[in-house]
């Protein structure tokens, strides 16, 4: 309730063009011309780590439980964002 309360946008890094599209939108005061910024500046790199250890399955499921509440709040942010984007679309 607190982030329809009193953010109007909250993005994700790993949908960031997305998340600055619609910001830009929504927030145009504060982010008017910064897709444009964003997309020429060669401030903004990817994270690019080329060692990536396999995580096992027995972690990966242990995890699932133990921040079962904080994955529900990212997964629910990254549905609204696309909902924003589309509301965007359709409007």
């Amino acid at each position: 309730m607190n982030v329809e309360r009193s953010y109007a946008v909250v993005g994700v890094l790993e949908e960031l063009p997305l998340t600055v599209n619609v910001l830009e939108n929504y927030l145009p005061k504060f982010f008017k011309g910064f897709s444009s910024i964003f997309a020429n500046t060669s401030a903004v790199q990817l994270n690019k780590g080329y060692y990536k250890p396999e995580t096992s399955e027995y972690i990966k499921k242990k995890l699932r439980v133990l921040m079962k509440e904080e994955m529900e709040f990212y997964n629910y942010i990254k549905q609204r964002l696309h909902a924003q984007a589309n509301a965007l679309k359709n409007g």
